[in-house]
């Protein structure tokens, strides 16, 4: 249903993330609606930075 995001840093989306992702489902269906990026250490510090 969506597309799988980057992260939004300094202004600009960033390619895949580096940390971990995790996937949202649908409670009703448990179908998967997408997969939401989880900001790694140095994708913290690029938008701290930026």
């Amino acid at each position: 249903m969506y597309e799988e995001f980057g992260l939004f840093i300094d202004g600009s989306w960033s390619g895949k993330p580096t940390g971990a992702s995790t996937e949202i489902t649908d409670p009703a269906t448990n179908e998967v609606l997408g997969v939401v990026p989880a900001a790694s250490v140095e994708d913290t510090h690029a938008a701290i930075a930026g």
